[in-house]
């Protein structure tokens, strides 16, 4: 028997020792491919979101956010596998919501959106005031956690300029 053979029999990761890890869901793969979750402004926002935590349901606050899950534990938690999702929450959350969820952070059975679309352009002849009111997404506003171009409107001097960049949706 060879070396190769007996290694094979073994389930050594490498039984032909040509540096891929075979076998598992993914098949073989080289040592090379390097999968890597980054939280710069181009990531999609859920790839950084851990996975909803997986709960018995008889346990009233599985998140451990100190509020009882909706429903036979008579609490007002909409989401208990997420410590984010609580009745209350004042911040907008621009992590993806998990496909069970839709995103009403706050519980209040609504989901707000922190940013419209369609906004208005910076053009001359604004006062500051409406000037600076001018902020938001460039086309449609995306749906919770997605990211889009968006426009904030700023006063410099004695006119309305225009910046542009990457945003990601938050909702509550």
């Amino acid at each position: 028997m060879s070396l190769a053979a007996i290694v094979a029999a073994c389930g050594f990761p490498d039984p032909d020792l040509d540096g891929a890890v075979t076998g598992g869901e993914g098949g073989a793969t080289s040592p090379n491919d390097v999968t890597s979750s980054t939280n710069d402004a181009s990531a999609d926002a859920a790839a950084d979101a851990p996975p909803p935590l997986v709960c018995d349901d008889a346990d009233c606050d599985c998140d451990k956010d100190n509020q009882k899950k909706a429903g036979v534990c008579g609490g007002q938690d909409c989401y208990d596998r997420d410590p984010d999702a609580k009745e209350g929450q004042t911040i907008f959350i621009t992590k993806k919501p998990p496909a069970d969820f839709d995103g009403d952070w706050d519980c209040d059975k609504t989901v707000t959106k922190q940013y419209a679309g369609n906004t208005g352009a910076c053009t001359t002849g604004l006062t500051k005031e409406i000037c600076e009111s001018i902020k938001g997404f460039i086309g449609q506003a995306p749906g919770c956690g997605a990211q889009a171009e968006f426009r904030a409107c700023n006063w410099t001097g004695s006119s309305c300029v225009e910046s542009k960049r990457m945003e990601f949706q938050g909702c509550k």
